[in-house]
């Protein structure tokens, strides 16, 4: 939005007014704004960056925290400086915090008496099982991974289904009694790391019936693996300080928030200056439509007093005479009114009847007071013969039109109310036909 164009909207809106000092106080405004609005970019750019610096900054002693027990392992990138060289990316690799071996061997006494329970599945008893066994490869809340081997493949298999009539897999019954009785031995192995431990289980089945890194890279990360598998009992891994003799440094890698901050703050700030002009031109345009709303009362008000014999500068301070007593009764500063005030008070000050409406017919730029401006102006040049006629037809052109208007609107806003109606009507369509089909498949 051009300053001339900012101008030309000034003139329109403030009516009398010092526009050249209402410009410059529009445009001190707006550009401290603009700062302000700079200076809060600037600050949450600098605490992001301040963040993303802390971001970058490792655990005393350079060291990395682990996930706790059952998170899981995670990937950490970080930055590698050797002295003076150029910083590079490495990934290290950490497990999650492993248990000590005290807490492993709690961890299979506990499991090993719960597991009872737990392999049953639908059964209600080790001693009748008529439906398949559950046998789980880990347990909710026992970091173990549990592998499972059956005695007696051909009644239950290694992955706990019940094999009735069907030929035998893997390894056969260790003795015709178990397979008359229908005893089935269910070995668990449970592992942790490098600890196992089994536990034997029996079951009785029932019939049915019954129930890319250079060569440094390549060596510092795997001195960290390998000193990452050695100290998973650690709440955190020290990454190394040296390497070959030379000082290692670390770094988290720079986050990216920042430098799109920055490359974005330029742009919401041409945004912001733009809408601001954006929004002059607007109120502009609006008192455009509310002049062409007010010109068929307008029009109507200055027959009429013309009618009971007073001159058109009479009628024009007649009207705005009225105006002012019933703005101090509290109605709004209307437009229209605003610039026949200016005009008169110009007429006041020596302006010349028909400078004044050539000033109002500029000023309110509309095709209808243009026309209106040359109507008064041929009335004080030639005399009022048939002014009376020409404004009667003119007020009865203004209404039809101020008609036309408002059915405009109306059918527009039947128009905007179209997609309300027919998504209406879906649903009631849907209200009504999906309980009917319903009713049909019952």
């Amino acid at each position: 939005m051009g300053k001339k164009q900012i101008e030309k909207d000034f003139s329109k809106l403030y009516v009398g007014q010092n526009q050249e000092l209402l410009i410059e106080n529009y445009y001190k405004k707006k550009k401290k704004d603009m700062l302000l609005l700079f200076l809060a970019g600037s600050i949450l750019m600098s605490l992001l960056a301040y963040q993303t610096f802390q971001q970058r900054r490792l655990e005393e002693g350079n060291s990395i925290e682990r996930n706790p027990y059952g998170r899981g392992k995670k990937e950490v990138t970080l930055e590698v400086q050797r002295e003076e060289e150029a910083w590079q990316p490495i990934t290290v690799t950490l497990g999650e915090k492993e248990y000590s071996k005290e807490e492993v061997e709690s961890y299979f006494q506990q499991l090993a008496d719960a597991l009872p329970q737990i392999i049953l599945g639908e059964n209600e008893s080790v001693d009748q099982i008529s439906k398949d066994l559950n046998l789980p490869q880990e347990v909710e809340g026992y970091p173990l991974l549990l592998s499972w081997r059956s005695s007696n493949n051909s009644l239950v298999d290694s992955q706990g289904r019940i094999r009735r009539d069907k030929e035998p897999e893997g390894e056969t019954p260790e003795n015709g009694q178990a397979q008359e009785d229908g005893i089935v031995e269910l070995t668990v192995t449970m592992e942790y790391g490098e600890w196992k431990q089994e536990h034997h289980l029996f079951v009785r089945v029932i019939d049915e019936e019954e129930g890319t890194e250079d060569s440094f890279l390549r060596r510092l990360s795997a001195g960290i693996q390998a000193e990452e598998r050695e100290s998973r009992e650690e709440e955190f891994l020290f990454l190394p300080r040296t390497e070959g003799g030379k000082e290692l440094n670390w770094r988290y890698p720079t986050g990216k928030g920042v430098f799109i901050l920055f490359l974005f703050l330029p742009i919401v700030l041409a945004a912001v200056w733009y809408e601001k002009d954006k929004e002059v031109h607007k109120q502009a345009q609006e008192r455009d439509r509310c002049l062409q709303a007010q010109y068929s009362e307008f029009v109507s008000k200055l027959t009429l007093l013309m009618e009971a014999g007073m001159t058109v500068k009479g009628a024009l301070y007649r009207i705005v005479q009225d105006d002012r007593q019933k703005r101090g009764k509290g109605k709004r500063i209307e437009f229209l009114y605003e610039e026949l005030g200016y005009i008169c008070r110009r007429m006041e000050n020596g302006l010349g009847e028909i400078e004044a409406y050539e000033l109002l017919g500029r000023r309110c730029s509309l095709p209808l007071y243009r026309k209106l401006s040359t109507l008064l102006i041929q009335t004080v040049q030639k005399g009022a013969a048939n002014i009376l006629d020409t404004l009667r037809q003119e007020s009865w052109r203004a209404n039809e039109e101020r008609k036309n208007q408002v059915k405009r609107k109306g059918e527009e806003a039947g128009t905007k109310l179209l997609l309300p109606m027919m998504l209406m009507l879906g649903m009631v369509m849907i209200l009504i036909i999906v309980p009917a089909c319903f009713s049909f498949q019952l």
